[in-house]
């Protein structure tokens, strides 16, 4: 089977994605169908950026991968803006399905040779995607898609961000932004402390879970209040037992009934719907984590606020790791600017080098997280005047929130609307 793009679905509007629909046979045995939305309309704003998804990891039993691309490409266009590396880069994001014998394969599990072909596929309709007078999309990592195999896609296509040597895995900063968001907000609730709050956890993995070289939400709290206490569920059986031996979370397998005072989603999408809210117990304060596009449902923050739960807004709460990679990756679009107005041809090192001497990951880490805690200390206090009618709090716009990271390379004068 060759590889061809079987559809390209035009936005009906202006606040909905494109969707590209690629399909193909990397390897001998191996079907692939490849995903990408991004929000392409507007020759004002830049590329879309967001990682890819492997299906066979993270698939979401409430949508197929289509319609679950094309709503996480939202979120990231409202992250772009929250996190203030819009207009330079917009929203975007991409989901690939794996089939040996019309069997999900995740693609960690493929050999070697299968893996790399899998990666050189998509690098190459990557691009195919930008080949035309603008590019359209920049791929990171994602569930299931690791800075490895953005190293090996780098090898083709330049359009692709989070390289190791770079900004690497955004995890940790994921996890750290979000952990930052959290004590921004709990220090403003006067009944509530983070000190000895018993936690629930949805989804394990780097972000929720993480390692002792890079530790996710469990561990940093678990570092900061060791009086607080944590139980969870990850659908990887043997990955959770893992964890279960650690001592640091307990089993549960309906965190969403348990008596907790915070529940922390770091899973996949779409966890949160009026039903699971329903379920909440009564003692749930606030909710938090790493998930995208935790709800799609209106009703959802409307039980939330009716029952005084505070929800974090993910878009800002876990946009760390996506600012840091969306620097890197702004930066691989200035180099693309200067080869094509030079007539020159991508070089992989070249760019390694072009982009490693103007990004400094500690300081744009640093500058991030203290960026996440003044927003969302902020946001809360608007939410609190808007419930007590207390007009007197600071009035916050996107708009006057808005951090450029041009600054990251005032050399160089790249405007969305010239590519």
């Amino acid at each position: 089977m060759q590889s061809t793009l079987c559809e390209h679905r035009k936005a009906r509007h202006a606040l909905a994605p494109d969707l590209w629909i690629y399909a193909g046979e990397p390897a001998k045995g191996l079907a692939a169908v490849f995903f990408v939305a991004a929000f392409a309309g507007s020759r004002a704003w830049g590329p879309g950026f967001g990682g890819c998804r492997d299906w066979s990891v993270v698939a979401n039993p409430t949508v197929g991968p289509d319609v679950d691309a094309q709503n996480l490409a939202c979120g990231m266009r409202r992250k772009a803006v929250l996190m203030g590396y819009a207009p330079n880069l917009d929203g975007g994001k991409s989901v690939v399905v794996v089939e040996r014998e019309q069997q999900p394969t995740p693609i960690e599990s493929l050999t070697e040779d299968e893996r790399r072909a899998v990666l050189y596929w998509m690098a190459d309709r990557l691009n195919e995607l930008n080949g035309g007078d603008r590019p359209v999309y920049i791929l990171a990592e994602d569930m299931g898609i690791k800075p490895a195999d953005m190293a090996i896609m780098a090898e083709r296509t330049p359009w692709v961000a989070g390289l190791p040597g770079l900004s690497g895995d955004p995890s940790p900063w994921t996890a750290r932004g979000c952990v930052a968001a959290l004590e921004a907000v709990a220090q403003q609730m006067p009944d509530f402390s983070l000190e000895r709050a018993r936690f629930g956890v949805v989804g394990l993995g780097s972000t929720g879970f993480g390692s002792s070289q890079s530790p996710g939400m469990v561990r940093l709290l678990a570092q900061r209040y060791p009086a607080a206490t944590f139980v969870g569920w990850d659908s990887d059986q043997e990955y959770f037992r893992r964890v279960l031996s650690t001592g640091l979370v307990a089993c549960c397998q309906d965190v969403f009934t348990a008596d907790i005072d915070a529940l922390l989603l770091c899973g996949p999408s779409g966890m949160l719907m009026p039903e699971t809210v329903e379920r909440l117990s009564s003692s749930v304060r606030l909710i938090g984590g790493s998930a995208n596009v935790q709800c799609s449902d209106p009703l959802v923050d409307a039980q939330l606020l009716a029952r005084g739960i505070v929800r974090l807004p993910e878009e800002l709460a876990n946009g760390a790791g996506a600012r840091i990679v969306g620097a890197e990756a702004f930066l691989t679009r200035c180099y693309m600017v200067g080869i094509r107005d030079d007539g020159g041809t991508y070089d992989p090192a070249g760019r390694m080098t072009f982009v490693a001497e103007r990004f400094d990951l500690q300081e744009v880490g640093a500058e991030t997280l203290a960026y996440i805690g003044q927003q969302s200390a902020l946001r809360f206090r608007e939410v609190l005047g808007a419930r007590t009618g207390r007009t007197s709090l600071p009035v916050h716009t996107i708009q006057s929130a808005r951090v450029s990271i041009a600054r990251l390379s005032p050399a160089i004068d790249v405007s969305p609307k010239e590519f």
